[in-house]
């Protein structure tokens, strides 16, 4: 529990005397003197604030059964996915290791190909020059290396064969090679920021997202284009009633309900190393070893060895504005600042507390900032320990047996015991809560920089696309933090994001069903030029 510390007002008036005392003297020296922070009193307007994050996601109702790698959530619970969201993201990310996504489900690049080809016409039924949906020779698919370079790519349907992602064997001259970094901290406390543009993105999408996209034409921009077009003439011509999908076009782009995409975060040992980053045996983290160009925050990150996964979103179209939680390993400097964690199923929290709070919590750390007139402020950067393990999350990784050994071969596997080293920082399932307050969800490192700031419902909300296919809204608003940042959106969308302010509105930008992969969606290239 944490205590009062009633000696902090004596010991600021003390301050303040030897202030007074000091005059001019103290003034000219006022840079050099280190103040020691004072512990924090509770409950302080932090506290009040944070109340609002604190929320218990998981209903009563939720009774979690395991069978087999049947998951049951009890008889009264009729959807899971909003009845009991953390229960459920757990479930989610079961199910993903248990089908080895980083084997089988697509990459961006091969969900929207670099050189995209046309779609297959109903007179080419052969993918000569063309893409045609559950053809095992489109183009560019006997390319080992890149086989997505005109057609999206299932890794899956060819033995997992996933060619973005090839491990290598250990090269002592390749890791020689790496780029130390020598950069100071940019902002005290913000390692999650350094990590954020040190790292090498990766996103996965599952079959029925890539089939989807593929069967559709929205894998390049022409096909993206046509959709907003179809949209745009629905609305002006059949306004109030709402026009259907037909054979001619999508007037809507709305992900079938199993679809599923997951970000994950990698940073390279040596630049873990760096930042104080140990991968230890009591937390290892999930490694990989990358031999080919991933795509980071800075662009190509070319640097091949073994790379750490220090987070993951989760994102389900368990309902229709998707279901958004987030991991991060537990030893994650900063893993709970600014916003807390929040897990009612997994894991328990270890803030001490008073036997009737609830134990789903973590409190972001903070301190007095001992100023005279003093406030309470945030402690970023530190190691947040875990309580223990649910006996229901363990009986799920138990039944998918996850984590029950060592680290064993080059790539992942289910049984690595790293994957006990994550832990939900929380779900999200609407854009307020029941009295209007904006949900926040926030990974320090997908979001280092703006975690405070950020909703991942609402940021994926402005995801969209003009007349062109092109993207329509930007990701971040004209909003900056105090040290020049910019901040993520949060709260509900505004309408006027895509539409025009006037009695015709007209629409301006075609919402992508909350993804922004499709910002990768090129143009389309011409066949018969190699």
């Amino acid at each position: 529990m944490r205590e009062k510390n009633f000696s902090g007002a004596v010991q600021r008036l003390i301050s303040t005397a030897l202030t007074l005392s000091a005059g001019l003297v103290l003034l000219a020296a006022g840079p050099s003197i280190d103040v020691q922070a004072e512990p924090v009193s509770h409950p302080n307007n932090l506290d009040r604030i944070l109340y609002f994050n604190s929320d218990i996601r998981d209903a009563a109702d939720c009774a979690i059964t395991v069978e087999g790698k049947q998951i049951s959530f009890g008889a009264r619970v009729t959807n899971p996915s909003i009845t009991c969201p953390d229960a459920f993201a757990w479930s989610l990310f079961a199910r993903a290791i248990d089908q080895e996504f980083w084997r089988n489900w697509a990459t961006d690049s091969q969900t929207w190909p670099a050189k995209p080809y046309p779609l297959c016409g109903a007179k080419n039924d052969k993918g000569t020059g063309c893409c045609m949906p559950g053809n095992d020779k489109n183009p560019g698919y006997e390319d080992k290396t890149n086989p997505s370079q005109h057609c999206p790519f299932f890794p899956g349907d060819f033995d997992g064969a996933n060619a973005s992602i090839i491990p290598h064997k250990a090269n002592p001259q390749a890791a020689a090679q790496i780029t130390a970094f020598h950069g100071s901290m940019p902002v005290p406390g913000e390692e999650g920021r350094v990590i954020r543009q040190e790292m090498a993105e990766i996103v996965f999408r599952n079959q029925p997202f890539l089939d989807y996209v593929f069967a559709n034409n929205l894998y390049n921009a022409a096909g993206l284009g046509e959709v907003f077009n179809v949209a745009a003439n629905a609305q002006a011509d059949s306004s109030p009633y709402r026009r259907g999908n037909v054979e001619a076009g999508l007037v809507r782009i709305a992900f079938p309900a199993n679809s599923v995409m997951l970000k994950t975060n990698w940073l390279n040992q040596e630049r873990a190393r760096e930042l104080g980053i140990v991968n230890d045996a009591d937390n290892p983290y999930i490694t990989m070893e990358i031999d080919s160009p991933v795509i980071d925050n800075n662009g190509s990150n070319l640097e091949a060895g073994t790379h750490y996964l220090v987070g993951m979103h989760l994102s389900s179209k368990d309902l229709p504005n998707w279901v958004w939680a987030t991991f991060e390993h537990v030893d994650n400097p900063g893993r709970c600042d600014f916003i807390g964690c929040n897990d009612s199923f997994g894991y328990v929290s270890p803030d001490g507390q008073a036997e009737d709070l609830s134990n789903n919590y973590t409190a972001p750390a903070m301190k007095d900032d001992g100023l005279v007139a003093s406030s309470t402020v945030f402690a970023p950067g530190g190691i947040y320990t875990s309580g223990p393990q649910s006996a229901a999350l363990g009986a799920i990784f138990k039944a998918f047996g996850i984590g029950a050994n060592s680290r064993d071969g080059l790539l992942p596997s289910p049984s690595d015991k790293g994957w006990l080293s994550y832990r939900l920082k929380g779900t999200q399932v609407d854009f307020t809560d029941a009295v209007g307050w904006p949900t926040r969800l926030g990974n320090s490192v997908t979001e280092g920089g703006f975690v405070g700031s950020s909703s991942c419902i609402s940021c994926h909300a402005r995801a969209s696309v003009d007349s062109d296919g092109g993207p329509a809204i930007g990701v971040f608003p004209p909003e900056l933090s105090e040290v020049g940042y910019k901040q993520s959106n949060k709260g509900v969308p505004d309408p006027y994001w895509y539409y025009n302010s006037d009695f015709h509105f007209t629409m301006k930008a075609l919402p992508s069903d909350f993804v922004w992969g499709f910002l990768g969606a090129a143009p389309l290239a011409d066949p018969a030029s190699k």
